[in-house]
């Protein structure tokens, strides 16, 4: 019987040690390769923004979007710097698109369709997640989640502030900014912001303005 145990303890001891191997080695593919090493698939084509627009029309439900091209933004400014990927729609890379507009550099927009990320371009991205900035360092690393990407553009952009004071009053109105209109990163509803709830008012929605007038951080 003693035997048998020990036989068991080893058994269980070799089987976690070969999960832990495993799951570094994931953990090692996931965030130290580059995005060109983790996809086989050839780099997106350019198109221009009515093309992508016209898909998204011509298809309607953002979910079985299905386009992966990149469009060219403020490309009279000179070679492009950035390219930030993400789905076509504004949520989580609003803020990164403002930020690069209020810079005036010239940048890409990879956009990848629901269906194509579902599909091939998630396994292309650190976690599997978007927004994206390829190549941020250079050295070919994508780096991803929304909070890092929006803190290094800010440095890159000039954008942070110009002492720790300056830095510390940026980040606060970030930090507001993600807990109200990003309900603390849930993207569609929450108890900040709310589309579902604004849907259940129906006819009764009180008169607001035109988003185009609202001033977004």
């Amino acid at each position: 019987a003693r035997a048998g145990i020990d036989h068991f303890r080893a058994t269980r001891a070799n089987l976690t040690m070969s999960a832990r191997r495993v799951a570094t080695a994931y953990a090692t593919l996931l965030l130290c390769r580059p995005a060109a090493a983790l996809s086989a698939r050839a780099s997106p084509p350019y198109v221009g923004a009515r093309e992508v627009a016209a898909h998204l029309w011509t298809v309607r439900d953002l979910f079985e979007t299905s386009i992966h091209a990149v469009v060219r933004c403020n490309e009279d400014r000179g070679p492009s710097k950035y390219r930030l990927a993400y789905m076509p729609c504004r949520n989580r890379g609003e803020i990164l698109r403002l930020m690069l507009e209020e810079a005036g550099v010239s940048y890409e927009l990879e956009v990848i369709g629901f269906k194509a990320h579902r599909e091939y371009a998630k396994a292309t991205t650190p976690h599997g997640k978007l927004p994206c900035l390829r190549n941020y360092d250079g050295e070919g690393t994508d780096l991803n989640q929304e909070g890092a990407i929006t803190r290094f553009l800010a440095d890159e952009l000039g954008l942070a502030g110009r002492d720790a004071a300056e830095r510390a009053a940026v980040d606060q109105a970030y930090c507001l900014w993600m807990a109200t209109f990003r309900n603390q990163g849930v993207s569609h509803d929450g108890p900040e912001y709310s589309i579902a709830a604004l849907k259940e008012l129906g006819d009764d929605v009180p008169a607001t303005p035109p988003y185009a007038t609202v001033f977004r951080l």
